[in-house]
């Protein structure tokens, strides 16, 4: 069950409840008014992106704070505060706003800061992960000594490789490919 609690307005003083893991220090009325006069960039596509960020590494009641911010990686300090600068920077970065492509950390044990920003595909993604071996798709692994996906499926109890691939997306295809033509009747 959520805890809610009662909190003071840094701004404004006046008392205001919001749920307790929340840690916030201003009213909502506040918090709003101040986001829209200081850059205007609220309602941005990747507002919200940066917003994740400063949370997951600076607040500790933060959902994914202990593997971001408990580890150590911090946002710059000049876009800790500055959403502006953190938006000019990325829409720079090649592949920003394509189909396919989200932000990620070049080293994965480094910071969010200059230098350490790209746009990558899922498949880049997943090889810069700390949880390498896993894919988000159930029958796809990587096997890092081959530094390949393995696809494999289940068949009488017994599991069944049916391909490699050094490309995520690949094995995904192989994957979708071989599970069509199995339910389909075609095998």
């Amino acid at each position: 069950m959520r805890k809610y609690k009662d909190y003071e307005c840094s701004k404004c003083h006046n008392t205001f409840t919001t749920r307790a893991d929340y840690g916030a220090t201003k009213c909502a009325s506040c918090s709003n008014s101040d986001n829209a006069s200081k850059h205007g960039l609220y309602r941005h596509r990747d507002y919200k992106r940066w917003e994740s960020i400063v949370q997951r590494t600076t607040n500790t009641k933060a959902k994914g704070y202990k593997n971001y911010g408990g580890r150590g990686i911090n946002i710059h300090p000049l876009w800790r505060h500055n959403v502006k600068m953190f938006i000019e920077y990325i829409s720079l970065l090649p592949n920003y706003g394509e189909d396919g492509y989200t932000l990620d950390r070049v080293h994965n044990d480094f910071n969010y800061e200059p230098m350490n920003l790209r746009w990558a595909t899922r498949s880049e993604q997943a090889i810069n992960s700390r949880a390498r071996g896993v894919s988000a798709t159930k029958g796809i692994s990587r096997c890092n000594t081959k530094q390949k996906w393995v696809v494999y499926v289940r068949e009488l109890g017994k599991r069944k490789q049916i391909g490699q691939y050094i490309e995520l997306d690949d094995a995904e295809r192989c994957l979708d490919k071989y599970k069509k033509r199995k339910y389909d009747g075609k095998d």
